[in-house]
Parts: C-alpha cells; sequence; structure tokens
C-alpha cells in the first residue's frame, strides 16, 4: 500500500461525524400524538396559526433531546396527580344538574268579621317523643304534623290539602314501620329457636358424655369390689389337704382323692393306683 493511500483512509476515518442523540421511543409517541393533536384541532379550526406555534413550543418540538426528555419525564412524574384531578373534572362534567324547587304555595289568609280579627287564632300544642330508631322519630312527627288540627274557620284550600297529604304519609309510615317492626319480631324469633336447638343439642351431647363416664368408673368400682372375693375364693380352693407317701422309692404328696403332687413344686403330677402302685400322668 502506497503512502497516498494510507494517507487517504486516515482522512476518510477522521471526517467521520459523531451520531446525534435521538429520543427515546416511549417519549418520542408522546411527542407524535402531541404534533397530530395540534394539527387536528388547526385543521377544524378550534385553535388560530398563533395557538399552534404556542402549542409546538410547548411540546418541544423543535427544542434539543435533553429538552424534550425533559419535559416528559416530569410529566410522567406528575400523571398521578393529573390523573386524580381530570377523575374529578370527568365526574363533576358528568353530574346530572340539580332539579329546580317547585315554587311554594302562598298562604292566603281571610280576614275574620270578629271583633278579635286583629288577635292570633290559638294553635293546638305540638307534642313530640323521642324513639331510639330514627325512622319512628320521623313517623312520631308525620303523625303529630297530622293530628294538628285547626279548630279555627276559614282555612284555605291550600292549608285543607296540605292536612290531607300529611295524614296520608303518616298512615303509609306508620304501616312502614309495623311491617319493620314484625320482620324485626320474626328474626328475632328464629334466631332465639335457633339458639335453643344449640343448646338443647350441646346439653344432650354433655349428658352422653356424664353418662359415659359414669358407666366406666361404675365398672371400675365393680372390677375393684369384685378382685378380692375372687382371689379369696381361689385361696380357699387351692387350700388341699395331703399326706407324704412314698411310691417306687420316690417321695410324693398325696390327697384324698388320690391326686398325686411333687414334694418340690406341689404341682400334680397324676392320679395314684392303690391295687397296682402306679401312677397314672395327669392329662
Amino acid at each position: 500500500m502506497s503512502a497516498n493511500t494510507q494517507t487517504n483512509t486516515i482522512v476518510a476515518t477522521q471526517e467521520k461525524k459523531e451520531k446525534k442523540p435521538t429520543l427515546s421511543a416511549k417519549y418520542s409517541k408522546f411527542l407524535v400524538f402531541g404534533y397530530g393533536f395540534v394539527k387536528s384541532l388547526e385543521s377544524q379550526g378550534v385553535i388560530s396559526a398563533e395557538g399552534v406555534e404556542t402549542a409546538f413550543a410547548e411540546l418541544k418540538l423543535m427544542s434539543s433531546v435533553e429538552e424534550q426528555t425533559q419535559l416528559y419525564e416530569s410529566f410522567l412524574a406528575q400523571s398521578k396527580e393529573t390523573s386524580k384531578v381530570m377523575r374529578k373534572f370527568v365526574a363533576l362534567r358528568n353530574k346530572p344538574p340539580k332539579a329546580p324547587k317547585a315554587p311554594r304555595a302562598k298562604k292566603t289568609a281571610k280576614k275574620s268579621e270578629s271583633s278579635d280579627a286583629d288577635e292570633k287564632k290559638p294553635r293546638a300544642k305540638k307534642t313530640s317523643r323521642v324513639e331510639n330508631d330514627s325512622e319512628n322519630d320521623l313517623v312520631s312527627q308525620i303523625v303529630t304534623a297530622a293530628n294538628t288540627v285547626d279548630t279555627a274557620p276559614g282555612k284555605s284550600k291550600e292549608e285543607k290539602e296540605a292536612e290531607k297529604v300529611a295524614a296520608k304519609a303518616a298512615k303509609e309510615a306508620e304501616k312502614v314501620a309495623a311491617k319493620e317492626a314484625k320482620e324485626a319480631e320474626k328474626v328475632a324469633a328464629k334466631e332465639a329457636k335457633e339458639a335453643e336447638k344449640v343448646a338443647a343439642k350441646a346439653a344432650k351431647e354433655a349428658e352422653k358424655v356424664a353418662a359415659k363416664a359414669a358407666k366406666a368408673a361404675s365398672k371400675k368400682n365393680t372390677k375393684a369390689v369384685e378382685a378380692p372375693t375372687q382371689v379369696e375364693e381361689t385361696e380357699e380352693e387351692e387350700e388341699i389337704h395331703t399326706q407324704e407317701i412314698v411310691i417306687g422309692g420316690k417321695s410324693y404328696l398325696l390327697d384324698e382323692e388320690n391326686n398325686v403332687y411333687s414334694v418340690d413344686t406341689h404341682e400334680q403330677i397324676g392320679t395314684f393306683n392303690a391295687e397296682n402302685q402306679t401312677i397314672s400322668a395327669h392329662l
């Protein structure tokens, strides 16, 4: 290889450009989405040309890779809080509007022709009672309102209608309360019955165990009492009267029934035959 060729190779190697850094694929998706979304809004006429340039600047479309990376890393770090705020915003937007309240009926009062027209009409005293259940308290209030009747003449039509509605509501509330009380009584009775069954079963099992233990103890005591009697009877049966006898030049023990026993071990050997003077083996 000539000197010129070597020089050209070195120069070509030195002139290679360094590879520019690129945005990661994960962040590149965000950038592409932002660009497409802004262009879509521009085509629909939602934002102006100035708005498009501002949006591109916020997306760091023309910025360096470092600035773009920093933007999307900051976005991901705040995504959790942003998601909470977004869900609340959507929930508020989707919440149905409140229905407008119906206007209250104006009360009309009729003037009394009597001399006591300016005096206030006496009202019946309201009675109230306190119950443990909030629903029963509500029923009590409705019933009290229904029973508070104005005895003075000249009631308006609206007042009469209100009394009818209150009376009807009180009646319905009483029915509901009575039904719920009845259901509660049924549930309590059922639970009490189940508890009685469980208690009866437990008591029966305890009786069986106690009877079994008593029976075992009784058997043990009976055996303990009978054991000495059996020993005594055995001892009495083993008391045999014998006398020493010589048969064939050897000493033996002989009882009244001619049973022959060993002098040493006292075990029965056989039966003595007086005629032959021999001992037959014991079976």
